[in-house]
């Protein structure tokens, strides 16, 4: 899980964390934390020009807006320790210094975020900070880190209890987002397996955090990283991550094994809900979700109110964007990478592309307010309703998933009726 705490004016991200969250108040981890992290495809291969040029990539392809603020470098870049204790960087790789790429990040409007380890050694096995914890994060704070991964190899026998849930202040770390990477070994997966992936991090409330290389990212990867309306479920700050309320197994097998379906669901701000129908079967199928089985936890055996009210229904991924309208954008971000500005008088500003896909939440100050002016891009598409009492009927692609949100259909007012 992860975890932040103020220290030093550094937000520190903890994996193995304490059990109670005492900086919830405090203005951080509000919601789960969107960035970019270099491990999943670069390993120990990272540098200044990686992290800086992927920075640019975050801004030129719409990622900063939409609230992937955090660049993270992972492991492998320290050279230990100098005469007096503190951490160093390693020089080749980050040739003019960690406060440098942090004043490069700042000024493009990013977070800098780095990596260390609560052992003796890190999973590299590079230095760690076990007995040097103050003195590594007044090292971070003066070189202007905004972020702490905190990993727990070679702890040496300490340890820390978890949370039971992903909660406003902790929350459930999955991992990085996996999205389009042909690691050794694990192969790709289908478009709706990707979509699958970002759907139930996004549900789960899980840190998302990219791991692809932006340089080189795909038409689809863009359009699923991209989704405002399932960044609404995940930045939404009133609300948890979701419950599974069933699980069934399904006769079709694949070389996976035998196939099942689930159902999950979580109550989101302003009274919506959101429901995830996901097929883990060999072929698409049609799924029901009873109101009853969605609302459960505010009421067992349908006594919930919710049950007894009628629901529009909005497709979060019906309003996907196409991958003509991102290949654009690609184009247009690689070309202002190739000028190196942000704002190159002879190439396109791929912030003026596919506009009817896209919202700045950055300039909105966040998801809950373009939710309050019902924006259809947060919203989804529309696809029809459930009655009181009612089901809610999908077909969902072989392992993959419906996501919906539901809102609460408005009743019209009734005249008043008076008599002489």
């Amino acid at each position: 899980m992860f975890y932040s705490i103020p220290s030093t004016g550094l937000a520190i991200t903890i994996i193995l964390l304490a059990r109670h969250a005492g900086a919830v108040n405090n203005g951080l981890a509000i919601t789960p934390q969107m960035g970019w992290n270099t491990w999943n495809s670069f390993g120990c291969d990272s540098s200044q020009d990686l992290l800086l040029s992927t920075a640019q990539q975050i801004v030129a392809l719409g990622f900063k807006d939409l609230g992937y603020n955090y660049v993270l470098q992972d492991d492998c870049w320290s050279a230990g320790r100098n005469s007096t204790g503190h951490l160093q960087a390693n020089t080749t790789k980050f040739p003019d210094g960690m406060a440098y790429v942090a004043d490069q990040l700042h000024a493009m409007n990013l977070s800098f975020g780095i990596y260390s380890d609560a052992g003796s050694l890190t999973c590299g096995q590079y230095i760690g900070s076990l007995g040097n914890e103050t003195i590594d994060a007044q090292t971070w704070a003066s070189w202007g880190v905004d972020y702490l991964k905190y990993d727990n190899c070679y702890n040496e026998g300490q340890s820390a209890s978890f949370p039971d849930r992903g909660v406003t202040g902790a929350w459930n770390d999955m991992d990085m987002l996996g999205l389009f990477q042909k690691e050794v070994g694990n192969g790709g997966m289908t478009d709706e397996e990707y979509v699958t992936h970002f759907s139930m991090w996004a549900a789960l409330k899980s840190p998302l955090i990219m791991g692809n290389d932006l340089r080189k990212i795909t038409p689809s990867a863009l359009s699923i990283l991209s989704n405002p309306a399932v960044l609404a479920v995940s930045q939404d700050p009133g609300s948890s991550g979701a419950f599974r309320r069933w699980r069934y197994f399904v006769p079709d097998t694949d070389l996976y094994g035998q196939g099942e379906i689930q159902l999950w669901s979580a109550s989101l701000s302003g009274g919506d809900a959101l429901v995830v129908l996901l097929n883990g079967g060999s072929a698409p199928r049609e799924m029901n979700a009873t109101l009853e089985d969605i609302f459960w936890n505010s009421g067992p055996g349908g006594t919930a109110p919710q049950v007894a009210q009628g629901w529009d229904v909005y497709d979060l991924w019906g309003n996907r964007m196409d991958n003509a309208t991102a290949t654009q954008i690609i184009n247009a971000a690689n070309q202002t990478a190739a000028s190196n500005s942000t704002s190159p008088s002879n190439a396109t500003d791929p912030g003026t592309i596919g506009t009817q896909f896209r919202y700045n939440a950055t300039a909105m100050g966040g998801y809950a307010s373009g939710l309050a002016q019902n924006l259809s891009v947060l919203l989804g598409k529309k696809i029809g309703s459930v009655e009181p009492r009612g089901n809610l009927v999908a077909t969902v692609p072989s392992h993959g998933v419906g996501m919906f949100r539901l809102r609460q259909q408005v009743m019209a007012a009734q005249p008043l009726h008076h008599e002489l």
